[in-house]
């Protein structure tokens, strides 16, 4: 085995060809390996940053490696571990946290510090970036501010507080190009004077084509039904999201890329009615997202990819001089988030926070045209599809 320390600190240029010249080309005589080890760099590019960053397109994390996707696998394989990871089991590393938290205390580093975040947290961040979500997991005395983590249930989905019994809930839908296909799905209630947003179910997963969404949504008994020409309970599907949520008071996705002919699908071969999502002005809806974020009214489900993406999607700089998100960085949860964000502040604003008309039915079963827009939607929808959306 070769082994590459401190591989973030070597230039981009000269670590490709110790790899891809010098070493790579010898490591067949004696079927060796190659290892690269170091914490994240500052410089966000080049073959390691690829290798170790999520999303990358040499990146396949080693508990991912039975995925599917991952079957013909030729690439690097990743492992990631932090102080605080090993602190539970090993207590000299327990020791070294314990130090890591007082060195971050003398230094006066936020949770955000790109320091703190490179060398104790082992995640990726630039020096002359800041975070494009003010996503703050506790406040410093450890207090849960915007992540939680309560009990699942059986499906996946979180045990909602007991505090109202009205709640009411959306879909955010990313159908990915690049990224793959996500599902964030929030709770409300309209009781609620603090307007809070809770995060209860998260899902990512690629080649999810119209068929697997509406498996996902509705669960696969019921689509086969559709499929059949029979009659399904919608708010009571048998199986899938809606199972759990019946039907929700929004389900919003992108229209980007193949979305809306996937959209098209799922109306009208499975009857699952899905908003193409507002995407006027990014910025100001990343803003207000912000804004309930800093004001602690959005609970971020602990763990989960969403999680993940709030906390490292950076502002990156163009060729130009000007901020923008990275176009190779993988936001599709974080989009699917202010999909729905938008849509249920929105609803929570004029009153409209009832579930809406519950599906297209693709065989007139149903008296009346249920696909017939509201005018609330006419409201809500104002075109304006200019914009990079990732």
């Amino acid at each position: 085995m070769v082994g590459i320390d401190e591989t973030a600190a070597i230039q981009t240029k000269l670590l490709e060809n110790l790899v891809l010249r010098a070493v790579g080309p010898r490591l067949g005589d004696f079927n060796g390996s190659l290892c690269m080890v170091s914490t994240p760099g500052h410089i966000l590019d080049g073959m390691y940053y690829e290798a170790t960053r999520p999303g990358g397109t040499l990146h396949r994390p080693w508990s991912e490696r039975n995925d599917p996707i991952f079957a013909d696998w030729k690439r690097w394989s990743s492992h990631h571990w932090t102080l605080k990871d090993g602190m539970k089991t090993v207590p000299a590393i327990a020791r070294l946290w314990a130090e890591a938290l007082v060195e971050k205390d003398a230094n006066g580093w936020s949770d955000t510090n790109p320091i703190w975040r490179r060398e104790y947290l082992g995640e990726w961040a630039a020096d002359d970036t800041t975070n494009i979500y003010q996503y703050q997991a506790t406040l410093e005395d450890g207090t849960p501010w915007n992540q939680w983590d309560p009990e699942r249930l059986p499906s996946g989905f979180a045990k909602l507080p007991d505090t109202f019994s009205d709640w009411l809930y959306g879909y955010g839908l990313d159908m990915g190009s690049k990224d793959p296909f996500a599902n964030n799905v929030f709770a409300l209630s309209p009781s609620d004077p603090k307007r809070e947003l809770w995060h209860v179910y998260s899902f990512g997963k690629t080649k999810m084509y119209a068929k697997l969404i509406a498996i996902h949504l509705i669960g696969e008994e019921a689509v086969e039904k559709v499929l059949r020409g029979e009659r399904v309970d919608y708010d009571a599907p048998g199986g899938g999201c809606l199972e759990v949520t019946g039907w929700p008071a929004a389900i919003v996705a992108d229209l980007a890329a193949l979305g809306e002919a996937v959209i098209d699908e799922l109306a009208n071969v499975y009857g699952i009615r899905i908003e193409g999502a507002e995407k006027k002005g990014k910025h100001a809806t990343i803003e207000g997202a912000n804004g309930d974020l800093v004001d602690g009214r959005i609970k971020i489900l602990k763990g989960s990819e969403l999680e993940g993406q709030l906390q490292q999607l950076q502002w990156k700089r163009d060729e130009y001089g000007q901020v923008k998100e990275g176009k190779g960085d993988r936001n599709d949860h974080a989009d699917s988030f202010i999909y729905i964000r938008r849509k249920l502040i929105a609803m929570f604003a004029t009153g409209q926070v009832a579930p809406e008309t519950r599906y297209a039915d693709p065989m007139a079963l149903d008296e009346g045209d249920a696909s017939t827009a509201t005018e609330f939607d006419a409201l809500l929808n104002e075109g304006g599809f200019g914009e990079d959306w990732g």
